[in-house]
């Protein structure tokens, strides 16, 4: 599945990942930046010398460092564009486990971001231990934000203006007080997969993967076990399903998007999608 997001290395392009390997694209032309197509496993390595086992995320902490998320080796690798070197970051690689600290272990994390109201520090979700966790961007130490199996299997992250946490599980999408730490349903059933419109609590999802806001209080999902894209209105209690032009493009597993001035991309099972279109963002 392709995960997408901006290059800020090299502006306009887009970076993707492409299961074992992280690519940039201008739209037209492809080049690796680490890892290879083909050869899963790990080595800290030169650009396709290096090895990964499954890159289900990545941020940028500085327009030369790439932060990816190797998720079938437990464990954040830090990529440097200028020199092409990618580094263990976070976690022991190849070593499962859930440990706070330097020697930090993470089993099986997902997805990666940005803290918003700490921006000296990442979050990414722990899947296999339904957590949350603080990364410091400094010196990959780990902590724990919050830890319950109310989020079981965390997938895809964002927040609010306010810090608040979106999360997304195979099921539904809750949202985590920054402050209080307290978590709420949102939208989906906390144990019942499936597709519904209508009022938030009374909605179905299946693998709601990646959840961004377009809009104070609106979310855009990707819906990939529903092959769909969904938007989320908090001040109007309701879940649709967005239809960009009359049914003229079947979204196979969307995974991914991401939101230009003048674009939605949409990273599917085998291929990107742009959608030309002006939403009004936050």
């Amino acid at each position: 599945m392709y995960h997408i997001g901006p290059d800020s290395y090299q502006p306009g392009n887009i970076i993707y990942t492409d299961k074992h390997s992280l690519k940039t694209t201008d739209g037209v032309t492809a080049a690796t930046i680490a890892g290879h197509q083909t050869q899963s496993g790990y080595k800290d390595a030169d650009r396709e010398s290096a090895r990964f086992d499954y890159i289900t995320g990545f941020k940028g902490i500085t327009a030369k460092i790439l932060i990816a998320v190797d998720q079938y080796n437990h464990c954040l690798r830090r990529i440097h564009r200028d020199t092409g070197l990618t580094t263990t970051f976070s976690g022991v690689c190849k070593s499962s486990g859930y440990q706070d600290g330097k020697q930090a272990k993470f089993k099986y994390p997902y997805s990666i971001i940005r803290d918003n109201q700490n921006r000296s520090q990442l979050l990414v979700t722990d899947g296999n231990h339904n957590a949350i966790r603080t990364v410091s961007v400094s010196d990959g130490s780990v902590g724990t934000l919050i830890k319950s199996s109310t989020i079981e299997y965390p997938l895809s992250l964002t927040q609010n203006t306010a810090g608040d946490i979106f999360v997304t599980n195979v099921y539904a999408v809750f949202r985590i007080s920054y402050t209080g730490k307290t978590i709420t349903l949102l939208a989906g059933s906390q144990d019942t997969t499936g597709y519904r419109d209508g009022y938030l609590l009374k909605s179905l999802f299946d693998f709601p993967a990646e959840l961004i806001f377009i809009q104070k209080h609106k979310l855009l999902i990707a819906d990939g076990g529903n092959n769909k894209l969904r938007l989320l209105d908090l001040d109007e209690d309701k879940v649709t399903t967005l239809n960009f032009c009359n049914g003229c493009v079947s979204l196979n597993e969307p995974f991914s998007i991401m939101l230009t001035y003048d674009s939605l991309y949409v990273g599917q099972k085998a291929k990107i999608l742009r959608f030309k279109c002006k939403l009004n963002t936050m």
